[in-house]
């Protein structure tokens, strides 16, 4: 008899090609769709388990993620940080919820169209999670949160293959529109404006922190901004102001309501702190050092971290990174292992 997998499925090119995959690598999938938010359309992974002849199940995860996600990722903002939501979303709703469909369902796996692979390390006896060998479209950063006890039961069938493959296999069984079903960066803003995002769900923030001054590292008053959380840092464009000189922004003040630019020489900082550190494929350590990203498009640094109190770490650059930004998530690498992730909390100038 066939291993069940219980499978996210969105309805997009990755999930469909991970579902007809997983079915041609002799396993039994089970098609799962999240309903997280107004306005989601699962027709196609619907149709796509229709066609290849899989269950399909879909769930309503509405109130959860509104409250662990949704709500978080507003607070962050206002609280001047760049929040990314997908790698708390990741081990906290997705795995655990197609974690206890699985058991439910008696089913042996759980897989998702992440491009990212585990593979057990007989010697330490954990499961390591690798970057995907696409590397323009390695998506390990995201999942820097995931556990042990996620990765063991964890499949990911596009690990070892290209996007370019994705697509043309897609194409070829007629299982997604590409252009329509690309996944979004935040799934809930499909739009990808997420200004608009905050004034929609939250419109009083303009009473509480519109209107606030664009000032120096001195002090000195160079503009005004309509609201801090429409800032992030390193950000130029928009900051409507003449100062004679490119400036950027270097931090945001939430207390004071403060936009705080700089000349883009004085983005670069040493190291960071790191909270709610997870270790990934690895037992925890005092000291290590490793591949650093500090967003998905960091092509990454050379790092040495240790371990602090309270779950944190502080990481030192070898060379100064630009634009640092709280909120974002830190992710060390050796060479294809994922080690460890953490949040943002603290920028080392």
């Amino acid at each position: 008899m066939p291993e069940k997998v219980v499978l996210a499925m969105s309805g997009g090119v990755d999930s469909c090609v991970s579902a007809y995959l997983l079915k041609q690598h002799g396993y039994l999938p089970i098609g799962v769709s999240f309903l997280l938010y107004d306005g989601q359309s699962f027709e196609n992974a619907k149709l796509v388990s229709e066609k290849i002849g899989i269950e399909h199940h879909l769930i309503d995860l509405q109130d959860m993620f509104r409250k662990s996600i949704i709500e978080p990722f507003i607070n962050e903002y206002l609280s001047g940080n760049t929040p990314n939501p997908c790698v708390m979303c990741n081990p906290n709703i997705k795995w655990d919820t197609l974690i206890k469909l699985a058991q439910d369902l008696k089913a042996d796996y759980i897989a998702t169209g992440h491009y990212a692979r585990v593979v057990q390390d007989e010697k330490s006896k954990r499961v390591k999670l690798l970057k995907g060998i696409d590397r323009f479209k390695d998506q390990s950063y995201a999942l820097w949160g995931l556990k042990q006890y996620q990765l063991v039961k964890t499949l990911f069938p596009l690990g070892e293959i290209t996007k370019e493959e994705v697509k043309k296999l897609a194409t070829k069984l007629e299982l997604a529109d590409q252009e329509v079903r690309e996944s979004q960066e935040l799934c809930f803003i499909p739009e990808g404006d997420y200004r608009k995002f905050l004034l929609k769900y939250n419109p009083e923030i303009t009473n509480r922190f519109g209107y606030g001054k664009i000032v120096t590292e001195s002090g000195e008053v160079v503009g005004y901004h309509r609201g801090f959380y429409n800032f992030t840092i390193g950000q130029r464009k928009g900051l409507k102001i003449a100062f004679g000189k490119r400036m950027y922004v270097k931090r945001i003040d939430p207390e004071r309501n403060l936009v705080v630019v700089a000349e883009d020489s004085a983005l670069f900082s040493k190291g960071m702190i790191l909270k709610n550190v997870n270790w990934v494929s690895i037992e925890e350590t005092e000291n290590i050092a490793g591949i650093c990203k500090i967003r998905y498009s960091h092509s990454g640094v050379w790092a040495t971290a240790k371990r602090l109190e309270n779950g944190k770490m502080e990481v030192i650059f070898r060379e100064p990174q630009r634009a640092v930004t709280p909120g974002q998530s830190g992710v060390m690498y050796d060479g294809e292992t994922l080690l460890l992730g953490g949040i943002i909390e603290k920028v080392l100038n």
